[in-house]
Parts: C-alpha cells; sequence; structure tokens
C-alpha cells in the first residue's frame, strides 16, 4: 500500500490499512483510564493467575503495563504471583510490595551461586523497585561489601538503586530521584503559534505555564542548527508548585546534538541561561525545516495530575515528574557543579513529535538549580 496520512489524526504518515500507532495507543490509554472498578478487579486476577505469560510480551504483560503505567496500580497479588513462580521481569512487577515479598527476593538473592547473572540482574532490578527500608539498607551494605557474585556485574548496586528512582551516598543517606507527583503537558492540536516560522519570538505564548520547542535565535556551535529552549515551566504556576522552583526552569538545547552531547543550563546572575554541555556534536544538522517548523509550531497546556508511573505507558505526552520510562538503561546526570545525582523533572517524546524516535528526559538539580537534559533511543 502507498504511504498516506492516518486517517484519525491526519498527521502520521502509514503505509498500511486502519490508523497509526499513535492513534492505537491513544484508544488503548482511553479504554484503561474508563474502566470499572470491577473491570480492573478482573484484570488484577488474570495477571495474577496468568503471571508465567507475562514474559511472552503478550495480553498478560500489555495488562500489566497498562494498570501500572495508567492507574498506578501495584497490587499484593500480583508481586505474590510473580515471587511464588519466581519470575523478577519486569522489576516493576514489584514496585512497593510487601515485607513477604521482599523477604522472597532477598531468601533467593542470598542463594544464588556466582553463575546465575541473568537472574542476579533480574532480581536486584526487582529489589531496586520494591525501595523498602531494608532493601536501601542491604543495598548499602553490598557497595560496602560487595559479595563475590560482584564481580560477575558490570555496575554495583549503587547504580541498580537509581533504577528503581532512588540513590544514596557513601554514608548511607537515601534520596529519591523522582517526583511523586506528575502532570502532563497536553498538545493543543488546533492550537497554533501565532507564527510557524523557525525564527519564532521566543516570547510567544508566555501565558502558558509550559512550553516546548521555542526557538532561541542561537545556533549550535558543532552543526548549526537553531538552538532551542526544549523546556519552559512558570515557576509560579500554582500546580507546579511540588517541583519548588525558585525560578522558571529552562532546558536549552540543539535538537540535533542532544543525541551526542548532554546539556546543562544554568541561569546566570543576570538572568540569561548558561549553557554547558558533555559530549561532541555532530558535524552537520540532521533536523530539517520541516521537523523544525512542526515542532516550533506546536502549542501546548498543563494537563492533571496523572499516575506517576504515566509516561511508562507509551511515548504519547510530554510528562513533568514522576518516574522515567527510559529507553535504554537509567541514566540520571551528574550536577556539574556539586557531583551530585540529578533528579528527573520531564520527558518529552521527542520522536513522536517530529515523526522521528527517541525521548529527551529531562533532570534538575535541586541544590544548585541546574537543569541537565540527555536523549535516548532504540
Amino acid at each position: 500500500m502507498s504511504a498516506h496520512l492516518c486517517p484519525k489524526c491526519g498527521e502520521n504518515t502509514i503505509y498500511f490499512d486502519g490508523i497509526c500507532h499513535s492513534c492505537r495507543q491513544k484508544q488503548r490509554r482511553d479504554e484503561i483510564l474508563n474502566l470499572s472498578a470491577d473491570e480492573v478487579e478482573a484484570m488484577i486476577l488474570k495477571i495474577a493467575e496468568r503471571i508465567d505469560e507475562i514474559e511472552k510480551w503478550n495480553e498478560i504483560c500489555n495488562d500489566f503495563w497498562a494498570l501500572f503505567s495508567l492507574l498506578s496500580i501495584h497490587d499484593p497479588r500480583i508481586a505474590r504471583a510473580a515471587a511464588a513462580k519466581e519470575i523478577y521481569y519486569p522489576p516493576e512487577l514489584y514496585f512497593g510490595a510487601p515485607d513477604d515479598v521482599k523477604d522472597a527476593l532477598i531468601t533467593k538473592l542470598n542463594s544464588l551461586e556466582d553463575n546465575s547473572k541473568n537472574v542476579l540482574n533480574h532480581l536486584l532490578c526487582a529489589l531496586a523497585w520494591q525501595g523498602g527500608e531494608q532493601t536501601a539498607e542491604l543495598f548499602y551494605e553490598l557497595y560496602k561489601n560487595p559479595w563475590p557474585w560482584r564481580k560477575k556485574l558490570y555496575v554495583g548496586t549503587e547504580f541498580y538503586a537509581k533504577i528503581g528512582g532512588w540513590a544514596f551516598d557513601e554514608t548511607g543517606e537515601r534520596k529519591s530521584l523522582v517526583f511523586d507527583k506528575c502532570l502532563t503537558a497536553v498538545r493543543i492540536k488546533d492550537g497554533k503559534r501565532a507564527s510557524q516560522s523557525a525564527n519564532l519570538n521566543s516570547n510567544q505564548n508566555t501565558d502558558e505555564p509550559v512550553q516546548i520547542g521555542e526557538p532561541t535565535g542561537q545556533k549550535c556551535e558543532f552543526c548549526g542548527c537553531e538552538i532551542l529552549d526544549m523546556l519552559r515551566l512558570k515557576a509560579t504556576e500554582p500546580r507546579l508548585a511540588f517541583l519548588n522552583l525558585k525560578h522558571d526552569a529552562i532546558f536549552r538545547c540543539c535538537p540535533t546534538c542532544i543525541g551526542s552531547v548532554r546539556y546543562f543550563c544554568k541561569r546566570g546572575p543576570d538572568g540569561e541561561i548558561e549553557l554547558s554541555y558533555e559530549g561532541e556534536g555532530f558535524d552537520e544538522s540532521y533536523f530539517s525545516q520541516q521537523d523544525m517548523t512542526r515542532l516550533c509550531g506546536m502549542k501546548f497546556k498543563l494537563g492533571g495530575e496523572v499516575s506517576p508511573f504515566y509516561g511508562c505507558f507509551s511515548e504519547l505526552d510530554t510528562t513533568v515528574g514522576g518516574y522515567p520510562q527510559w529507553v535504554q538503561d537509567a541514566e540520571y546526570l551528574t550536577c556539574p557543579s556539586c557531583g551530585g545525582t540529578m533528579k528527573h523533572l520531564a520527558q518529552i517524546p521527542f520522536g513522536e513529535m517530529i515523526q522521528g524516535e527517541g525521548v529527551i528526559y529531562v533532570q534538575i538539580c535541586e541544590k544548585c538549580e541546574i537543569l541537565g537534559g540527555c536523549f535516548q533511543c532504540t
């Protein structure tokens, strides 16, 4: 079949009958969000009863992810069923699991032989998502006094903790790397900015508490592409009070070189954003004028509160706060000023916006008020 636009959204190009992947995901999302309590209970029971199918990436896996990400359901019955069958993947099965499940995971960990690398990896991820105080104490003890199997792993428990959204320092003090609250930044489909020129005035649409893809007039020193304020959050917005922002949060980057460069944004004494980076950018820009016009022509509004795992469902909406859904390994950045681990601030489905792929993860050092960002794709 020849290329044509999706008949539902009229934006995404497809080569088959039906509707595009994004529209199918939105339909699925709406179905889950409108389930009755009885329907949710039936799905929980089905997942628990057929938990051994979850690694097949079929109906059971899809149902679990939908309930977990969209409705924040992490039922002990599912965790107990998984532990009884010694199923440790996906590790999100064990988020907030009760003590008896945590004890079963630790017992299994203690019994592992040196050659059980894959099970060991999955167990540590599962414990990281369980995230209880005893788990944190165990991870710190394993960090200070590694067991023999540590040499089989690429990283220590200090990295595994980050998979579950938390970290600990040299003294064992725990720190959350996520916000428990999560909001969406929803695209206004019929809302166009005053100009769709790539040379948009960056002061347009300043009435919105969230802005994405605002041109700055600056050029990337690597590839020459337009530098964008990829994310702007208003500190005075009451709905964003949970972020404890002292100033507007601005993350600035090159939309091409974000693929290979980690950007950091610090507010200078004069209020201007000072941009620094780690890594080397590209010699030329692959971000087309069409992509620039498309992104800079979009307008967003701050949506309502959603599940903290909302961003784990699909790469559809930008999320502010909550948990990130890493495409690759967890990649919490190190603050270039204080050396501390940065905290997840927002997840931008960059590929969804430009008909490409990949996600931009924006992070913040609350102590230094520095924003950082990185990009991941399959």
